[in-house]
């Protein structure tokens, strides 16, 4: 029994170390719960689903977590006016030399005016694509123009960057659009910038249902039956069955991760009417490991949410 206990026993100096730790931190969370928590999400920066919990509890506590910010934002999270900034490091595609140039740029020759000069200092930084997943992460925001704009003059603002000194006279910026990509459409953007949602957010006016019915998140979930979630279509993949009958896979995803999920053909025949890519849904279906990655088995389909 000894030698059993000694496999996962504590001696009585490791027992108080551990005591004490634990005691620091429920102190520093109780009255210093902003700076904790900041620091807490940086030291766990490399797992986003971690992240993505301990987010939901700063909110649940009062806590306004902001989108990254180009001139505010660090490789760490950083709270500044009651504010708590998520990191230019949990970008996706955006590592660490990267991150340490931008921000050495910034340090070196002041905060990034506006979107064409900031396309000019990062030229030799960054590539088309990390500068379109800063757009899509809403970093680039307090230069007041519309992502979809940025998007479609980042060609443009590159050319004037590499080419002006040779071409003053016929290259001009362009004048600021107002037009938008649509919410769902910002809402997928980031989501796969950042992993999850910040700011665009599809379901933010149904946390009475959520809370109405118990929903879980879609990084919550486990394997059971008779599960009811709220979710939005991102994909639609139809297919015929040996019988000749359609069914259809779907990628569904929330505010928190992007999962599959499947239609077999009674089902489908049911609901295809009603099938629509990146509108929410209430549904009642099975939840299965398949390959390793959570599937959801779809019984009944609503757009009906009441």
């Amino acid at each position: 029994m000894i030698f059993e206990f000694a496999s996962y026993g504590f001696n009585k100096s490791h027992a108080t170390a551990y005591a004490l730790v634990a005691y620091q931190m429920a102190y520093l969370k109780t009255y210093y719960y902003k700076y904790f928590m900041t620091v807490l999400m940086s030291y766990n920066l490399g797992s986003s689903s971690l992240n993505q919990d301990y987010i939901y509890e700063a909110k649940s506590k009062g806590l306004v977590i902001k989108s990254p910010d180009i001139n505010i934002s660090k490789d760490k999270f950083v709270f500044k006016d009651q504010y708590i900034y998520y990191p230019l490091l949990g970008i996706k595609g955006i590592g660490e030399i990267t991150c340490k140039d931008l921000l050495e740029e910034r340090k070196a020759n002041g905060k990034y005016k506006d979107y064409y000069s900031f396309i000019e200092r990062t030229k030799d930084i960054l590539s088309e694509a990390n500068v379109m997943t800063l757009i899509d992460s809403c970093s680039l925001d307090s230069f007041g123009l519309t992502h979809k704009f940025m998007v479609e003059e980042y060609n443009n603002a590159y050319n004037i960057a590499k080419f002006s000194s040779a071409f003053k006279s016929k290259m001009v910026r362009k004048e600021p659009s107002k037009d938008e990509f649509s919410l769902e459409e910002n809402n997928l953007r980031e989501k796969e910038a950042l992993g999850f949602n910040l700011k665009y957010s599809l379901f933010g006016g149904y946390e009475h249902i959520k809370r109405k019915y118990n929903l879980p998140n879609l990084n919550q979930l486990t394997v059971r039956r008779n599960q009811q979630l709220l979710f939005a279509i991102k994909r639609i993949k139809i297919i015929k069955t040996k019988n000749n009958e359609e069914m259809a896979f779907l990628e569904i995803y929330d505010d928190t991760a992007i999962i599959d999920a499947v239609i077999f053909p009674a089902t489908y025949q049911k609901y295809q009417g009603i099938l629509e890519e990146k509108k929410i849904y209430l549904g009642l279906g099975n939840l299965e490991m398949r390959k390793g990655k959570m599937q959801y088995i779809v019984n009944e389909l609503t757009r009906r949410i009441q």
